[in-house]
């Protein structure tokens, strides 16, 4: 409409002018200086000059000068001014007076006789914030006139005509428009609110070169400039990157663009740990300003949305915060908040649970939103206020602990944080995550209900729908072979063997002497290795994965020795271990005489000793319930237990549990002589009728001890520079640490390394002397000297040379010093310190005085061997299926495939036994491990030969999966695997355990193939590593393929089987078919096939395979061809080939020179 208008405008004065522009003044530079021609045409008697102007003064308006909006409350439009001395002719601003609630505008004049004129014009506050205005005024030099004008928009507000002598004409001047201003006190239009103009804090266009012959085109031209719009453009980035807020984490996203008038936030929130000493506390999550870096802008008073967090035992608040400004000025007081609004909404249910949270501003006002979600009731808390903020605005948004607090703070999680400066254009939707169908929070383990066409499990416990057995989990979907557009076909078995945990012998296959349920395997050298068992018929080991979720634990040493009796195994117990002979059958008579120790588990027999009347399997032997009477258990203490802080010695030498909370290392003293403790000082004390008090030497951080109510107190040292102290039984508050370098204020200070290298924390002593007490990480103080030397140990942190004491009396001597006054730590000479690790390197803790590997975070619960001096997993963390995984190795929880519940690391030359083709990567290295337990599930077995667990579906475990890739470009076989590649899914192959695979290829209706030479070159045993059998069937059709090159070869590569079914070949002079797998025996069908040439020219034709295991060759047909000494079939076949069967062969039309 605006370019219109101005086009309609500008036929009617080009005529009637010179030139007439408007144009923008950008908001990165809002300034110009522009030459005012002083010479008029003799058909020109006036002219224009003019700004439109729109007061945002948030917006990102460039400061151009040294007066910005905090300095000023008089802006700098536009201005008029000599080139050669500065005189000003014309001034125009204006000023916002918060005290007097009055906006003017100020036109000021400088007549050519040197008298001046200013005209005052007072607004409406409500039509100036991010309303467009125009100011400007037209002169009329011949007839010494000058008519001002103001419009509000496009509506005319004021106009005044002024007799005025203006030099426009004769002067050398410039048009200045933006920028700040100085009116020295020397100009005639010097005033008290023109002396400091700052730059105009909005956006400014501005008339140049409007020289008219008709002053009434100049209101045309006013009302032309439809400025009344605002262009939202919405920022290229408005989600916020998911996160979880701890400690004192603090985040910024800043908006690309600015908004207009609206904008919206909205977030899933959940408190996740609420970390507080107090009773009552304030935690701010959300602020969201301008982008600005002076404080004065991005003050509350001038932020659109705050949110806090009251945290309180009285009951838990939410609180918003936002503005509404009563006069649209920044240069203000804003100490009394009068523009700040807060509303308070009172928090009922559990606080702790996941709440949506959304705030949109619209033109006049701000509502939120904020619901929380408990199963399936909703509790939702609603407000709306009209407000009047500042427009066009680039919003900063601060999350996380805003006031940074240290000891009170809530670690949070935000999920879906949005932020739109558009909002109109894209509305924020409240979904579940996609794995839910109903949810009461935004991730997959916030589920209520599962989509029941997803095939998702629904875990109630966990809130979470998972994928089944048999299928993975991929981009929310889950994958198994039917939406992989794959078939299951049933096949025979490759090869006849005995099942999982049955041995063969004489061709017959017997059931191990095993247990083989969801908890044990017993006889575990029969079930991996029968033919080695067979042997020996010798069991060690039982498997024992105990129902409380802990590791898988092997006995071993069980020693039962079994023979073979007829089709009976037997327990021999008095045979010769491990290598029977047939004169053990004359022993059957001691196995009835073995009964009498033999405990039943689940109907099989196992030894206990013979003084046991009853055993029971536990988790790591044969435990004996009830002995005979003349026998006693004894149990042993091989190792004595440190006495760790916060636990501590008392005077009977016994280490007890501090009571102490928020104490870090406690002792003991006499209620009547405190110098009598536990703090170091060898003595025998009598301790009849003494009472025994509790003392803490320090408390945790942001906690000082307090001996009159024996409590750690949250509170922080008074005294200025004190870091840590305590409130003695006189009331007193004492410091034992400073932050300054000065021993008469605390015996303790921090930052000695001036004084002792690598020192962190030093003391002065009673004689005036320095002592280290912490050093930096990797050294330890020695006791003889002070000084920092380096600790041996290279995993430790922190070691000490202990003397007797327990290291943490090092570490508090500061405060040892204050509160036993006169004494010395020690009553005795140490000649050989002792050196004791307190403290291990990162993924190191300490056993037995000595830094050990650590469990990874994998582990949910860590245990130390004190035998073995290394720390064990005893319960790792859950698997996908929610199941704890069963095996850990070195502290490391180590994952199974999804059917596998205990598995073992393969040695590479079984890996290459079974596939010496799989391509090992760090992702796939995982399916390679041998299945020592199943999944408790009646689909999954474990393959007898390949130890690995497969998804048996349809009731069988030998599926063969087959693709059928139809109308493929035939013209392109060499790039058909990585057409492939797109619809297999190699983790779901090796998750299932898949042994035999099928590639069926349906040729097009008309295949005419240019390039000489194709090949389909086979990868899948590269990557999946249970693969035995693939095979290739390619199917035509009844056109014949059409060979439109001299030479064509077709190599199929890496196949164990193919099948190629009514092929027709219009061969043009040559054709080799080459089947080649790796030097392995292939199975050959060629089924239906025809050959023929429609050339009168002999015709070479090949069909060659090596290693050909067996050979099937029906109704092939060759006809119209000359050949000319061809061996037509150059096929080696391989020793163990059960068969070669050609049947109906034909040759019509051929010459007979040609071999087989």
């Amino acid at each position: 409409m605006r370019i219109y208008t101005l086009y309609l405008l500008a036929i009617i004065v080009v005529q009637n002018s010179i030139s007439w522009r408007i144009l923008n003044l950008p908001s990165i530079n809002p300034f110009t200086i522009q030459s005012i021609e002083n010479e008029m045409d003799s058909d020109i008697n006036c002219a224009g000059f003019g700004v439109w102007s729109r007061y945002v003064p948030l917006s990102n308006v460039v400061q151009i000068g040294e007066i910005g909006i905090l300095d000023s409350s008089c802006f700098h439009l536009f201005r008029i001014q000599d080139k050669t001395n500065s005189q000003v002719y014309f001034l125009q601003y204006e000023c916002v007076n918060f005290e007097q609630k009055t906006i003017k505008k100020y036109f000021q004049f400088l007549g050519s006789d040197g008298s001046d004129f200013i005209e005052e014009i007072q607004i409406n506050e409500e039509s100036y914030e991010y309303v467009w205005n125009f100011q400007g005024f037209i002169t009329i030099p011949s007839q010494k006139q000058v008519t001002i004008y103001y419009y509000e928009q496009v509506t005319q507000i004021f106009s005044k005509q002024l007799q005025i002598d203006y030099p426009f004409e004769g002067i050398n001047s410039n048009l200045i428009i933006g920028g700040d201003f100085k009116v020295s006190q020397n100009s005639p239009l010097y005033n008290l609110e023109n002396s400091l103009l700052s730059y105009f804090p909005g956006n400014l266009d501005y008339l140049l070169d409007c020289l008219l012959n008709n002053p009434d085109y100049f209101l045309e031209i006013i009302q032309s400039n439809e400025e009344n719009f605002c262009w939202c453009q919405q920022s290229a980035k408005t989600d916020i990157d998911d996160v979880i807020i701890q400690k004192q984490d603090l985040f910024q996203f800043v908006s690309q663009q600015t908004n207009c008038q609206q904008f919206l936030l909205s977030s899933w929130i959940k408190i996740k740990e609420i970390n507080s000493y107090q009773d009552e506390f304030d935690f701010q999550l959300f602020k969201l300003s301008g982008n600005f870096q002076n404080p004065q802008l991005v003050q509350e008073n001038l932020s659109p949305f705050q949110l806090f967090y009251k945290i309180s035992n009285l009951g838990n608040q939410i609180i918003f915060k936002t503005y509404s400004y009563t006069f649209p000025n920044l240069n203000i007081d804003f100490s009394n908040n009068p523009f700040l609004k807060t509303e308070v909404f009172n928090i009922d249910c559990d606080i702790q649970i996941w709440h949506y949270i959304q705030v949109e501003k619209t033109d006049t006002s701000i509502s939120i939103s904020i619901t929380f979600y408990q199963g399936y009731d909703q509790i939702q808390h609603i407000m709306n206020l009209e407000v009047k903020q500042f427009n066009m605005v680039q919003l900063k948004l601060l999350y996380g602990n805003i006031l940074q607090s240290k000891s009170q703070y809530l670690n949070i999680s935000i999920i879906g944080l949005q932020l739109l400066n558009c909002p109109d254009s894209n509305q924020p939707i409240i979904n579940c995550h996609p794995t839910c169908k109903e949810c009461d929070g935004p991730t997959k383990v916030d589920c209520l209900s599962c989509f029941e066409s997803s095939n998702r499990i629904y875990l109630p416990d966990f809130k979470e729908c998972i994928c089944g057995y048999g299928t993975i989990d991929q981009n929310d979907e889950c994958i198994y072979y039917q939406t992989l557009n794959f078939n299951i076909i049933q096949e025979k078995p490759l090869k006849e063997e005995c099942l999982y945990g049955y041995f063969e012998l004489n061709d017959d296959c017997f059931q191990c002497p095993s247990i083989i349920n969801n908890n044990v395997i017993t006889c575990l050298e029969c079930v991996q290795d029968p033919k080695q068992w067979i042997q020996t018929f010798f069991c060690e080991t039982i498997l024992l994965t105990d129902k409380n979720g802990n590791i898988t634990k092997y006995l071993t040493n069980q020693n039962l020795q079994y023979i073979l009796i007829g089709d009976d195994i037997q327990y021999c117990p008095n045979c010769n271990l491990k290598y029977p002979s047939f004169d053990q059958i004359d022993q059957v008579e001691s196995i009835f005489k073995f009964k009498r120790f033999c405990q039943s588990l689940e109907n099989d027999c196992y030894s206990c000793s013979e003084e046991c009347l009853k055993c029971q399997l536990q988790g790591i032997n044969l435990y004996c319930q009830y002995l005979e009477s003349t026998y006693t258990l004894f149990q042993f203490n091989f190792y004595e237990q440190r006495c760790e802080p916060p636990s501590f010695i008392d005077f009977q030498k016994k280490c007890i549990t501090c009571q102490i909370q928020h104490c870090l290392y406690c002792f003991n003293y006499f209620a009547n002589d405190p110098t009598k403790t536990t703090l170091g000082f060898y003595q025998i004390y009598s301790l009849i009728d003494e009472e025994i008090k509790v003392g803490c030497a320090q408390c945790t951080e942001g906690f000082i001890f307090d001996f009159q109510i024996g409590q750690c107190i949250y509170q922080k040292p008074q005294q200025q520079n004190c870091l840590r102290s305590y409130i003695n039984l006189d009331d007193k508050e004492i410091c034992t640490l400073s932050a300054i370098n000065d021993f008469s204020f605390a015996f303790e200070i921090i930052n000695c390394q001036i004084y002792i290298l690598n020192c962190l924390q030093c003391i002065q002593t009673l004689q005036q002397t320095l002592k280290c007490l912490i050093c930096d990480d990797g050294y330890l103080v020695s006791s003889k000297t002070g000084i920092c030397i380096k600790c041996p140990i290279v995993t430790a942190k922190q070691c000490f040379e202990e003397n007797s004491l327990e290291p943490w009396k090092w570490l508090v001597q500061g405060f040892i010093i204050q509160f036993l006054p006169n004494r010395p730590i020690f009553t005795g000479f140490v000649y050989r310190p002792k050196l004791s690790i307190t403290q291990c390197i990162q993924e190191y803790e300490i056993i037995g005085n000595s830094c050990q590997k650590y469990c990874d975070k994998t582990c949910s619960v860590c245990e130390p061997d004190n035998i073995k001096k290394q720390f064990f997993c005893s319960k790792c963390k859950l698997n996908y299926f929610k199941e704890p995984k069963r095996v850990q190795a070195d502290g490391k929880c180590i994952s199974c495939p999804s059917l596998c519940q205990v598995c073992q690391e393969r040695p590479k030359e079984e890996i290459n036994t079974i596939n010496p083709y799989f391509l090992i990567t760090p992702d796939n290295l995982i399916f390679t491990s041998r299945c020592i337990q199943k999944i408790p599930s009646q689909q999954v077995q474990i393959d007898p030969k390949l130890k690995i667990a497969q998804f048996c579906y349809q009731n069988s475990c030998n599926n063969n999966l087959e693709f059928n890739y139809g109308d493929f470009y035939c013209n392109r076989m060499d790039v058909i695997q990585t057409d492939l590649d797109q619809y297999y899914n190699y983790q779901y192959f090796n998750e299932i355990g898949v042994k035999q695979w099928t590639l069926s290829l349906q040729l097009q209706e008309d295949c005419v193939i240019y390039n000489s030479e194709q090949f389909i070159d086979n990868t899948v045993k590269e990557n999946i590593f249970s693969m035995q059998l693939t095979r290739l069937k390619i199917q035509g059709t009844s056109n014949p393929i059409q060979l439109r090159t001299e030479k064509f070869q077709l190599s199929l590569l890496k196949f164990d089987k193919i099948i190629l079914n009514h092929l027709i070949f219009d061969i043009e002079s040559e054709l080799a078919l080459i089947f080649y797998n790796r030097g392995l025996p292939v199975d050959l069908n060629l089924l239906d096939m025809q050959f023929y040439s429609t050339r009168n020219s002999p015709i070479s034709m090949s069909i060659q395979g090596k290693n050909v295991l067996n050979v099937n060759f029906l109704n092939i047909t060759i006809f119209n061809i000359t050949f000319d000494n061809q061996v037509l079939f150059n096929i080696v076949c391989t020793d163990q080939s059960d068969y070669i069967i050609i049947n109906n062969f034909h040759k019509k039309n051929t010459n007979r020179k040609f071999n087989y």
